[in-house]
């Protein structure tokens, strides 16, 4: 292993970091300019459309739900839906390169809320947020069983406990960690729990590909604008991410979780240096005309997905939200 100034170790198995922030472009972004100023200028295909419109409502009911009661129980049943749904939507083929690029976006930017969601609330819970909630209650329990703990043992954590409606969730068991003094290790060791217990009952991804696909699109969305999922490049990673990022380019290299976070540490450093995130480059410059573009396609295609309080909002606001519920507001 190598290691970085910023005490970044590096696989000596090698990556391809720099292959594919390079193919993120002046060019790459501008081919999805012309996909979109050309969409403006011919009328709506309203049968692709409609393949955009059953994506929002997925995904938009559910980011709602987050956003406005994210301790809920109806929230946890919505997201069990949400998984559920999303599973059969990742083999994308419409009729319209606008429409594909939208629906990739929203699929991959829904399922990185979703994920952050879970490690934000329980975070939020701890600070004292949130009381009185299922989260809440599982957060002082899983406590409670560490701090009563005095041999080696094992714990079980009943769904229906904290959801009463989780009634096809397997009860969540996991090894007793020794009481810890330090408060700090302590509640670390809670919170992981926690978020354990919760995607494995509401049918989270737990996958190491799922872990490497939402850090690389957290990471993305460091440039301000949900307008870099719609690049074709990006969606190739987000479907082959070790492929096209974690591992070097035609090499046979075997899935490593220490490989994996060294190169997703080297990804967030490298891309804090590129072009897209320097907001008088010209490839950030076009990134920008690009999101301007989506903004004007949505209202045109009048792309909407309803909302329990019965109002509605534009493909593009789908994305701004998403981003909004996953405490990233202040970027914009």
């Amino acid at each position: 292993m190598l290691r970085l100034d910023n005490n970044v170790m590096i696989s000596r198995l090698g990556h391809s970091v720099d292959e594919f922030l390079s193919s993120i472009n002046f060019d790459s972004i501008q081919e999805v300019v012309h996909d979109f100023e050309h969409a403006l200028n011919i009328p709506v295909d309203t049968l692709s459309i409609s393949s955009v419109h059953a994506t929002s409502l997925i995904c938009g009911t559910t980011l709602e739900a987050v956003r406005i009661d994210p301790t809920s129980a109806d929230t946890a049943v919505s997201i069990i839906n949400f998984w559920t749904q999303l599973k059969t939507m990742n083999d994308i083929t419409l009729l319209s390169n606008v429409t594909t690029c939208a629906t990739r976006a929203l699929l991959m930017l829904s399922a990185w809320t979703m994920m952050d969601w879970v490690t934000k609330t329980v975070s939020e819970t701890q600070k004292g947020r949130h009381k009185g909630t299922w989260i809440d209650r599982l957060l002082a329990d899983i406590k409670s069983t560490i701090q009563q703990s005095t041999t080696k043992s094992n714990a079980c954590l009943m769904p229906s406990t904290y959801l009463p409606h989780l009634t096809t969730a397997s009860a969540y068991t996991f090894a007793v960690p020794r009481l810890l003094m330090d408060i700090d290790k302590l509640n670390l060791s809670v919170s992981s729990l926690a978020i354990n217990a919760i995607q494995q009952w509401l049918g989270f991804p737990t996958s190491a590909k799922t872990v490497v696909q939402n850090s690389l699109i957290g990471t993305l969305m460091d440039c301000g604008t949900p307008a870099i999922l719609f690049i074709d490049e990006v969606w190739k990673m987000y479907q082959s991410p070790y492929r096209y990022v974690i591992h070097a380019r035609g090499s046979k290299q075997r899935q490593s979780n220490p490989h994996d976070r060294n190169i997703l540490k080297i990804f967030h450093k490298q891309f804090q240096e590129h072009a897209v995130m320097d907001p008088n480059n010209p490839v950030a410059k076009r990134l920008n005309h690009l999101d301007s573009l989506i903004d004007l396609w949505s209202s045109k295609s009048l792309v909407k997905f309803s909302t329990k309080s019965g109002h509605s909002k534009s493909i593009k606001s789908v994305c701004w939200f998403s981003v909004f519920s996953s405490g990233l507001a202040d970027l914009f």
